[in-house]
Order: C-alpha cells, then structure tokens, then sequence
C-alpha cells in the first residue's frame, strides 16, 4: 500500500464533499492522499490484504476473480493465479470491460458520501469515466472522481477511478 504523507490524526476526520471536491481539483499527490481510510478502515484494510497475500499470488489476482469474475487456478506454490483472457492480455483487443461497486475498503468521508470504484481492463478517458458513471446514477446525483497518481495507488496493475457520490437527502 502507498504510504501517504500528512498527520494520522487528520485521518480521524471525516471529509467533507466541500474537501473532497477541493482536494480533487487540486489533484496533487499531498492534496488527494489527504483522503484515506481511519485508523479503523487501515485495520482492516490491512488484515484483508494479509489473507488475500497467504491465499492469492498477488492482489491483482484476487481483484481479477472478485471484481471480473475471473477464473483463477492454483500455481505451484498453491497460491491462485488469476487466468487472464486475451480481454485483459491483448492491448490490441478493443474490448473494454468496466465493473462498478462499492469501495471494500472505503476512505473516511461524512456520513451521506458512497465511494465507489470503477474498474476496467484498460485506462478510460474522462469523457469516457464520467458518461459511464452518469449512466449509472439518477440524473442530477452530484459525484466527484479522480484516478489516484502512482504514488497513491495501492492497486497497480488494474486501472480504477475512485467515485464519491453524495446521497440525494444532502445535495
């Protein structure tokens, strides 16, 4: 996981959609990892990651079987390797397959904010991100979304987008 810069204790607060929005815009390294998860959200993100590491090759292929639904199969050493099909190994296929679900794992924001994750096999352009997350929201819904820079990502190897989305009783 990419450790992040900043005081813990900030981390203890929640943040708010008017700091979500802000910390996006400014799109910098310190600026977005300023959202994290609290000391809480850290524990069991890290024990998570602990089991999938005794039972899985890497994270890449419990993300490939859990969030594509990709088969995976033993590797020598018995950790599940996941088996890529050439959607997910060709760069030349145009095939883009996009999941969207709740963040397992999710940052510490107010109450009333979901954060999402839309994965894909491949980076999508913006106009591409935003089009599929509208198509998947009530027209109007008010939603933020940033792809994390490379220091940040703790998931290299499968493109995301992070996805606030403010419940309609606050908007």
């Amino acid at each position: 996981m990419a450790l992040r810069e900043g005081d813990q204790q900030d981390w203890e607060r929640p943040v708010s959609w008017e700091q979500a929005h802000a910390y996006i815009q400014e799109s910098t390294v310190e600026s977005l990892g300023r959202m994290n998860r609290n000391s809480e959200g850290r524990a069991v993100y890290r024990a998570a990651m602990a089991d999938i590491k005794t039972r899985y090759a890497s994270t890449q292929d419990y993300l490939y079987e859990t969030v594509f639904g990709i088969q995976t199969a033993p590797s020598s050493e018995g950790k599940l390797v996941a088996v890529l099909p050439p959607e997910f190994t060709d760069s030349n296929s145009s095939s883009v397959i996009k999941v969207w679900r709740k963040n397992d794992f999710p940052y510490n924001y107010e109450e009333g904010i979901s954060h999402f994750i839309l994965w894909a096999n491949k980076p999508l352009p913006p106009c591409e991100i935003e089009a599929d997350i509208r198509a998947r929201l009530p027209p109007g819904q008010p939603f933020l979304y940033w792809v994390n820079p490379i220091q940040l990502q703790s998931v290299l190897g499968i493109w995301h987008a992070h996805v606030l989305v403010l419940d309609s009783q606050r908007s």
